[in-house]
């Protein structure tokens, strides 16, 4: 890229096809998503990514040779109420979430014969490879 710059702006242009047949080498990319609705519905406040040495194939777009990716995802107690409540078996009513240090807390009233005051503890947990999200059950009062 051949590029001139004054006190306002950057121009330049852009190399032609054939000269974009090697990859594109990145020492380290950061990326930040926000607001993020997963195909499932579920909506990821904030989604972190990083990596260092990797490439990006011209022709195909395929990022390759990432080493130290990471990605840490954070959904919080609004998105994750909102997403529950459509899930909801219709006994339960109430839905209360409070995310906790390794656990998600969640309130409710059950309507089985009468109506009771239910408490279950749960955590988040990738399955298949990441692609879903289940909710464990680890305590109920």
């Amino acid at each position: 890229m051949q590029a001139t710059k004054d006190a306002r702006s950057i121009k330049g242009t852009l190399p032609g096809k054939d000269q974009m047949k090697s990859p594109l080498i990145i020492g380290s990319l950061t990326v930040q998503l926000q607001n993020v609705t997963l195909p499932f519905g579920l909506t990821v406040d904030q989604i972190d990514v990083s990596g260092k040495n990797l490439s990006i194939n011209t022709s195909s777009g395929k990022i390759e040779g990432v080493e130290g990716d990471t990605a840490v995802a954070i959904v919080g107690e609004q998105n994750l109420l909102e997403f529950l409540q459509k899930e909801l078996p219709e006994q339960l009513k109430e839905l209360e979430v409070f995310i906790g240090d390794g656990f998600i807390k969640l309130n409710a009233k059950a309507t089985i014969i009468f109506q009771v005051n239910v408490s279950a503890i749960t955590k988040l947990v990738l399955a298949n490879g990441g692609s879903e999200v289940l909710i464990e059950l680890t305590d109920v009062s």
